[in-house]
C-alpha cells in the first residue's frame, strides 16, 4: 500500500484557496461519498443547514439535494466565488446564502437544524478546525440539533516501513561528491503524509485521544504516554497516527482501513535509525501536539524506546523551517478549557480581520492614488 510522500509542515497550511486543492478533496470520491451517505441519513426535509468551511460547496450541495430548504455556506477564502458560480449553474443559489468570513466571527440571522463540516486535516487536528466547529455549535446549532461529523477517534502504534524510511533518510551520504548529511537531521525531525495499511503496524493501535463534536471542547492539543507490544517482529521506523471519524449512526470512515481514501492519510513520526524489533517486546512511545499561547504555530513532539535504543524528536528542529520561524520566541500555551479557549480565539478573530479591514482599505487608497 505504500505510495507517494508528501509533507506536514509546509503543504498543510497552504493552498486552501486553490481550485488544485478543491479538485484533490473532490477526486476522493471514497471520503466524498461517506459524507453525502451521512448528510442524506441526517439532513431533514426542509431543514435550515450549516456548512463550515464550505469551499467549493459540495456538502451545501448534498444539503440542498437531501431536502434542506436553506444552506448558510460559510467560507473564508475566495474559492467562495467559485461555489457561487457552481450553485448559480445548478439552479442553486436561490436557497444558499454564502458567507465569506471566518466562522467564528460569521453572523447567522437564524440558529440551524445541521451543522455540516469537512475541514479536519491529517490527523485530524492539526488543521485547527475541530474547535471552530464546537465554537459555532454552541452559537448556532439548535438543541437536539445534529453535527456531522459526530466524534473523531485518533490512533498511534509502531510503524515498519522501509521505503518511508528511505525517503526520510535521503540525505546521508555524498550527492554528487557533495556531502549534505548535515541535514539529515532537519529531516528526521518533520513529520510526514504516508499511504499505509494495517499490514505495516508493528503492534496493535493505542486511542491518542478521542473528540466528541457534538458537545465536547476540543482544545486541539495531544500528550500521548503509552506502551506497546510487538505482535510480530520486524524492522521499527517510527510511529503511525490516524484517526477514524464518525459522520453519522452506522456511517464511520477509518481512514488507515478505507480503500482509496485520497485526502485523509496518515502521519509518520520518523527514527533516525531503523531497530530490529522482536514478537512480545515492549515499546514504549510519547506523542505531543503543542500550540503557542497566541495560536499561531504548533509543533509535534515524540520519543521511542525499546531494548537497547531510545529517541526524541520535535518538529522545532525541522526543516522546511515552519515552526523554526512560526514558534520563535514563543512559549506553548497550557491546556485549556475548550469552551474558554474558544471564547479567547473569536476576539484573536475579529481584531485579526479588524486589522486586515484596515490594510484593504489603504491598499484600495494605494492603488487609486
Amino acid at each position: 500500500m505504500d505510495g507517494q510522500i508528501g509533507l506536514i509542515p509546509a503543504s498543510t497550511f497552504s493552498g486552501y484557496n486553490g481550485l488544485f486543492y478543491h479538485k484533490g478533496l473532490l477526486n476522493d470520491r471514497v471520503r466524498t461519498d461517506y459524507f453525502r451517505r451521512a448528510i442524506k441519513a441526517v439532513v431533514p426535509e426542509g431543514s435550515v443547514v450549516a456548512d463550515l468551511g464550505a469551499g467549493s460547496g459540495i456538502l451545501s450541495f448534498f444539503a440542498l439535494q437531501a431536502g434542506a430548504k436553506r444552506v448558510y455556506a460559510i467560507e473564508n477564502e475566495n474559492i467562495i466565488k467559485v461555489a457561487r458560480k457552481v450553485a448559480q449553474r445548478n439552479k442553486m443559489r436561490r436557497r444558499i446564502i454564502f458567507i465569506n468570513r471566518n466562522s467564528r466571527t460569521a453572523s447567522l440571522p437564524e440558529k440551524v437544524d445541521v451543522v455540516v463540516s469537512e475541514c479536519l486535516s491529517h490527523f485530524a487536528v492539526c488543521g485547527g478546525m475541530v474547535s471552530e466547529l464546537a465554537h459555532f455549535r454552541d452559537k448556532y446549532l439548535k438543541p437536539g440539533g445534529i453535527v456531522v461529523p459526530r466524534g473523531i477517534r485518533m490512533y498511534l502504534a509502531p510503524v515498519e516501513s522501509g521505503k518511508y524510511f528511505r525517503e526520510v533518510q535521503f540525505w546521508r551520504g555524498n550527492k554528487y561528491g557533495i556531502d549534505f548529511s548535515c541535514a539529515q537531521e532537519f529531516s528526521n525531525n518533520n513529520v510526514y503524509i504516508v499511504s499505509l495499511g494495517p499490514g505495516n503496524l508493528l503492534a496493535t493501535a493505542r486511542a491518542a485521544a478521542e473528540i466528541d463534536l457534538l458537545a465536547g471542547y476540543p482544545d486541539e492539543m495531544l500528550s500521548v504516554n503509552t506502551d506497546f507490544t510487538a505482535s510480530r517482529s520486524g524492522r521499527l521506523h517510527g510511529l503511525l497516527g490516524w484517526f477514524d471519524v464518525t459522520l453519522s449512526d452506522g456511517i464511520c470512515l477509518d481512514t488507515l482501513r478505507a480503500e482509496g481514501l485520497r485526502s485523509w492519510q496518515q502521519v509518520f513520526f520518523p527514527l533516525d535509525k531503523e531497530i530490529r524489533a522482536r514478537k512480545g517486546e515492549r515499546i514504549s512511545a510519547r506523542l505531543s501536539l503543542k500550540r503557542a499561547d497566541d495560536e499561531t504555530c504548533f509543533c509535534f513532539e515524540w520519543a521511542v524506546s525499546g531494548r537497547g535504543f531510545s529517541e526524541s524528536h520535535s518538529t522545532r528542529k525541522s526543516f522546511p523551517s515552519y515552526s523554526q520561524e512560526k514558534c520563535r520566541h514563543k512559549t506553548c500555551r497550557q491546556q485549556a478549557d475548550g469552551k474558554e479557549r474558544n471564547a479567547g480565539l473569536e476576539d484573536m478573530v475579529r481584531k485579526a480581520e479588524k486589522n486586515q479591514g484596515y490594510l484593504n482599505i489603504i491598499e484600495r487608497r494605494l492603488l487609486c492614488a
